[in-house]
């Protein structure tokens, strides 16, 4: 029993570390999108520079972060919470209905 809760608590703990990982993974998608969104309105300006006959800016297009990172994460935050379910999944059940039980004592 002890075994299975060191294998509980270890994929609790990796689980939470990979959502953090998420985490900042959208963070950086969100990062790009607002960069892209400037880039998009610092081309329509340069464009309209150019029909007044106004210098332009140059202008670098964001790098898009890689998605498979994303993906990668996403994947390993399924087997963490397969391996999890598969574990403690009965127990979980239980826990549901013993609450479930609970609060209907409650009313």
């Amino acid at each position: 029993k002890k075994k299975y809760s060191a294998f509980l608590e270890k994929n609790l703990g990796l689980l939470v570390e990979t959502l953090d990982d998420l985490y900042q993974e959208q963070s950086r998608m969100q990062f790009y999108e607002r960069q892209l969104y400037r880039h998009h309105g610092a081309t329509k300006r340069n464009e309209q520079r150019k029909a007044a006959g106004e210098a332009e800016e140059s202008l670098k297009k964001p790098q898009a972060p890689r998605q498979l990172d994303t993906m990668l994460i996403s994947n390993q935050i399924n087997t963490y919470c397969r391996q999890i379910n598969h574990f403690a999944g009965g127990s979980f059940g239980k826990l549901f209905l013993l609450n479930q039980g609970l609060g209907k004592n409650k009313e």
